[in-house]
């Protein structure tokens, strides 16, 4: 398996409830040490989507998640609600916070490259996994609605309230690839899930814990 960082042995079992309250409890101590500046929030623009397109249809087309993948495809790509292109969204959304900088693309080049080096047919189970923690980021939404608004007077969070509704924890994206795993539809090893939680938690520090 590709990784030159040792990987924490964040998980005892592939059950929902456990695997679920452990990237909670990862996102708890992640969430006290983000930092949302205007230019991490740039940066984050410019880092994700573009590539998360990329891996949500990486995903689709090795067949790994079947219709709930190829669902979350055309959202990426194509919208769910007439919003159009996510990427395109999220870069319009955070340009209300100013012009972006040749910085913010280039800032987070190598783990982003990290992340595509698992984007291959062996190893595309820990890109599954690291998208089931980008699903499940419901309170990075939230952080980022209070700060646009609150810090830097932007009334149009529509790109934050659109995410918000697809990642939620009753029925929302994460919830159905996790759901799954446990009743065995996508065949993942706990190893796997390790890889793809610890490359979550190094990619969005790259990106706000600075």
């Amino acid at each position: 398996m590709e990784n030159d960082f040792e990987i924490p042995q964040y998980l005892k079992k592939l059950e929902y409830l456990h695997i679920y309250e452990v990237i909670q409890s990862e996102f708890k101590e992640l969430r006290s040490k983000y930092k949302y500046t205007k230019d991490n929030i740039q940066t984050y623009a410019v880092t994700l989507h573009p590539h998360f397109c990329i891996w949500v249809c990486a995903l689709q087309l090795l067949d790994v998640g079947g219709e709930m993948m190829k669902e979350n495809a055309i959202e990426e790509i194509f919208g769910s609600d007439k919003e159009g292109n996510h990427s395109l969204l999220a870069r319009s959304a955070f340009n209300q916070l100013g012009p972006y900088k040749i910085e913010h693309y280039e800032r987070c080049q190598s783990s982003i490259s990290k992340v595509y080096s698992f984007v291959k047919k062996e190893t595309i189970n820990v890109i599954f996994a690291f998208l089931i923690c980008c699903e499940f980021s419901e309170f990075l939404f939230i952080d980022l609605m209070k700060v646009m608004e609150e810090d830097f007077g932007i009334k149009d969070l529509f790109y934050c309230k659109i995410h918000m509704v697809a990642d939620n924890h009753v029925d929302g994206h994460g919830v159905k690839m996790l759901k799954s795993i446990e009743n065995g539809d996508i065949k993942m090893s706990i190893q796997e899930l390790n890889t793809g939680i610890h490359l979550y938690k190094s990619f969005f520090s790259s990106i706000f814990d600075n």
